[in-house]
């Protein structure tokens, strides 16, 4: 681009400028990104800017070029080192270029640059040190590309760093005092935010970080002199934290707690130990998510009041369900699948009408299945309680849920028919009823269900199947219908064989 730049200078440009012109720095530098970005959009009209005269001739020095972005130009070849002539930039955004190289060192020109954003691309090699020094700096998003080394302990030299994404590099060695994002990052997280003045987001997630799970012992500071007047006030104000998918250890400590900002924390898919905490004084807080770690003890019974999202499944509570999650009327998910809870299933779960998935399979509830579930109709989508010790009947209130397209009710001790009512369900995709002690046969209501694509009712009492059901297998929608072996059934998917027993069962 530098070439094609210095010919258009030289051969095409109109107003024929000499080396000795005040904006034949600016001019040159332009025209190379703008041959980089092999001719893309650019907000300015080049038209008029070749011009020699007309109403939008404007001095290039006069331009005061704050942000410049393109997006999914084919750029190919490394970033230009002329981007660090245009030194008013606030917004530089080039992504989905195919840039490849090494950023070069004159990025760290660009003093009042807020926002960098030079994600998917292919640049590689180690982030230079000068993007460090960069002091107005508050958004930097280098995910996507192919950058190593390791990440510089400078970082905490961008006082005004709002948010960092690094996700999807080669970064290695060790987490200094900052924030990354799906890297092959490892060894001890060394956290220390206190130097971020304003709105973070902590995302880690997706790594091989190790060591102990970081206190975040965040506080405001403020000192009073003798008049009273504030001295210090440095309020750190951390919204998100997500450390999911990595090898951390340890306990939750009580700093989590005094997050009175946090609205998600995300520490799924780690080592952790210890006891779940109480943040029912962050009434900020919208996602909990602690799942697949070794958490132990039980569920507290006070919860932040505005929670949305609460999964705390594979884990190892092994106790009762606390009926105060009733209270959570703002709550969408539910997942505590294969938590070793026990006890029944708590009535209070119909209070929770903005519940769009619940998840409690693979427990060990006793009782019935609570009939105020039937409550939920209204956002409901995925109802899985299957693999409990439940027993009874059944609820036919279970057919007023008629945004749902998952039952998963199998491997428990139900008893009794199939109601009819849930060929009501007319978005059901999925009915899964296996392991159970039903009887009677399958109803003619279950003809209804027209996007049904999986419907399981083996290791059951079931004595017949009406013909009106098969009619779905007909229609090509219901795919799998699987029932015991040996029975009168010509449309089911029956087990094979070489599964059956002598009782003729899978």
């Amino acid at each position: 681009p530098q070439a094609q730049a210095l010919d258009w200078l030289l051969t095409k440009d109109k107003l024929r400028l000499v080396p000795q012109s005040d904006n034949l720095a600016q001019r040159y530098a332009l025209m190379v990104l703008y041959f980089a970005a092999s001719r893309g959009t650019w907000e300015f009209d080049f038209v008029d800017w070749e011009s020699d005269g007309g109403a939008r001739r404007v001095h290039e020095c006069d331009w005061d070029i704050v942000r410049l972005e393109i997006e999914g130009q084919l750029g190919r070849g490394p970033l230009p080192s002329e981007i660090g002539a245009l030194t008013q930039l606030e917004t530089l955004r080039l992504t989905s270029m195919f840039l490849d190289g090494s950023l070069p060192e004159t990025l760290g020109r660009l003093t009042d640059l807020k926002t960098l954003d030079l994600s998917h691309n292919e640049f590689r090699g180690s982030i230079p040190p000068t993007l460090y020094g960069l002091p107005s700096l508050e958004h930097l998003t280098l995910s996507h590309n192919q950058f190593d080394g390791a990440l510089s302990e400078k970082i905490e030299e961008l006082q005004k760093l709002q948010l960092i994404d690094l996700q999807d590099n080669m970064l290695v060695g060790r987490v200094p005092k900052g924030k990354n994002d799906d890297n092959l990052f490892s060894g001890e997280i060394l956290m220390d935010m206190n130097y971020l003045m304003s709105r973070v987001e902590v995302t880690m997630s997706n790594n091989f970080l190790t060591g102990e799970l970081p206190s975040f012992a965040f506080e405001h500071e403020r000192k009073l002199n003798s008049e009273n007047t504030t001295l210090l006030n440095r309020d750190v104000r951390i919204e998100r934290i997500n450390l999911a998918s990595n090898r951390l250890r340890g306990s939750i400590s009580s700093g989590f707690g005094q997050m009175s900002t946090l609205r998600q924390l995300e520490i799924s898919n780690n080592l952790l130990t210890g006891t779940i905490l109480d943040f029912g004084n962050i009434s900020s807080l919208e996602t909990i998510d602690l799942s697949s770690n070794k958490l132990v003890g039980f569920i507290p019974r006070s919860m932040p009041p505005n929670l949305k999202v609460l999964k705390l499944q594979e884990n190892q509570i092994i106790s009762e369900m606390p009926s105060e999650i009733g209270n959570l009327n703002k709550l969408e998910v539910l997942n505590l699948r294969n938590t070793f809870l026990k006890g029944t299933i708590p009535t209070q779960l119909g209070l929770l009408t903005n519940l769009g998935e619940l998840r409690l399979g693979f427990n060990s509830h006793i009782g019935e299945i609570p009939s105020e579930i039937g409550n939920l109709g209204e956002h409901l989508v995925f109802l899985d309680i299957e693999g409990n010790s439940l027993e009874g009947e059944i609820p036919p209130q279970l057919g007023g849920l008629d945004k749902l397209t998952k039952l998963h009710l199998s491997r428990n001790d139900l008893s009794g028919t199939i109601p009819s009512a849930l060929g009501q369900l007319k978005n059901l995709v999925e009915l899964k009823l296996e392991k159970n002690q039903l009887t009677g046969m399958v109803p003619t209501e279950m003809e209804d269900l027209k996007h049904m694509q999986m419907f399981t009712v083996y290791e059951n009492e079931i004595g017949s199947f009406p013909e009106s059901v098969c009619q779905l297998m007909d229609s090509g929608v219901l795919a799998h219908f699987l029932v015991d072996c040996g029975l009168d059934c010509s449309c089911c998917d029956q087990c094979p064989l070489s599964l059956c027993d002598e009782n003729d069962l899978c």
